[in-house]
């Protein structure tokens, strides 16, 4: 439902109708902007997220720090869709805080927010929606930081970019008072460490690999796997994006030995095709494997790649891959060599986003 947190009127009835028909009366409310901080002492800083889990959990995560530079502060997180898993461990236990869905972009819902919560200022957090508020905030003299968000239209304190690409949008549209250098929060919360868990379950001196991609590249990598020398005495770990990130199509199942949720920790052999078929398995298999092909992995599971020591290859048909694979089989210390300079860049990456929320956080602190 695009347009339910927008400004035009009929799509937002049409949610708030739905959600009191399926029991969310409390969702509707606050799209309507029936919001309130949580009453205690302190003024309020909101964090307004998205409807994705990387702009519900990084809002999350900014909440986190936020306590521990403030507490003299109240928060309030707000988000357009619930992601309990991403929320729960990062704002537990934290006091002054409220959190739930988050208003529309109507003029009057707005003004209605903004006369309940007095903010102190506003972290829009990877979310695209909100010229309204960008609007009545700069009449009302509110700061407003934009993280990991697009330029909107409008001018806010600080943008704080994702990307070269988003960092050049809010360079040509001059709506930032302060435009920081581009870093990708994501590397904060990618695992770093070595888990040596399925590495110590594998023969000696065994190749191991791992390709993700779409379940329609599949076959024909696997036709391709089959032909390979490296079929006999490698394993190799699948991910399969499609009908869901980590789901299996009936279809192709049969390429498989098992997936890692059955797997009952027994030595895996030389020559097993295993699916990675749950995302927690992922720094195991980063950790485990020597060189990786990735098919539009999005950012997490690139960073997470990347932060494994990875060697990756960007070739373009499955033989070449193959090639570069059995290259690196060969030539131990230029795929180290590779795999270093990913890790660096990782490294290089995730100092960069600490410095860009050490910025923010200061901020915050000298509202």
């Amino acid at each position: 439902m695009p347009d339910a947190y927008g400004q035009a009127v009929w799509p937002v009835l049409k949610a708030n109708l739905l959600d009191r028909l399926q029991g969310q009366s409390h969702r509707a409310r606050a799209r309507m902007g029936r919001i309130s901080a949580p009453g205690q002492k302190g003024r309020v800083v909101w964090l307004k997220a998205g409807a994705t889990p990387t702009s519900v959990r990084l809002a999350a995560e900014l909440t986190g720090a936020l306590r521990e530079k403030r507490l003299d502060i109240q928060l309030v997180m707000t988000f357009e869709q619930e992601y309990a898993r991403e929320i729960a461990p990062r704002v537990q236990g934290l006091r002054r805080f409220g959190l739930g869905y988050g208003p529309c972009d109507q003029p009057a819902v707005v003004q209605r927010v903004l006369d309940r919560l007095k903010p102190l200022g506003v972290i829009l957090v990877d979310t695209v929606q909100g010229p309204e508020l960008l609007r009545q905030s700069a009449l009302g003299g509110i700061p407003v930081i934009a993280y990991n968000t697009p330029p909107l239209g409008f001018e806010v304190t600080t943008a704080c970019p994702r990307d070269a690409a988003q960092h050049a949008s809010w360079q040509e549209s001059g709506q930032a008072q302060q435009l920081l250098s581009a870093a990708d929060p994501t590397t904060l919360w990618v695992e770093s460490h070595t888990q040596a868990t399925l590495r110590s379950m594998l023969p000696a001196h065994t190749a191991v690999f791992w390709w993700h991609g779409p379940q329609s590249h599949w076959p024909m990598f696997h036709r391709s796997w089959q032909a390979s020398s490296l079929s006999d005495d490698s394993v190799l770990f699948v991910s399969l994006s499609g009908r869901g990130e980590w789901a299996l199509d009936e279809t192709v199942a049969q390429s498989f030995e098992h997936g890692l949720q059955r797997w009952d920790r027994h030595s895996f052999a030389k020559g097993q095709i295993i699916h990675m078929d749950h995302a927690r398995w992922l720094p195991a298999v980063v950790s485990a494997a020597w060189a990786a092909h990735l098919i539009h992995p999005g950012q997490a599971l690139m960073w997470q790649a990347l932060a494994g020591s990875l060697a990756l290859s960007d070739e373009s048909t499955p033989e070449a891959v193959l090639a570069d694979w059995q290259e690196s089989v060969q030539a131990p210390m230029q795929r180290q060599q590779r795999a270093d300079a990913n890790r660096r860049r990782f490294w290089e990456e995730r100092r960069h986003a600490r410095e860009v929320v050490d910025v923010v956080l200061q901020q915050v602190f000298d509202w």
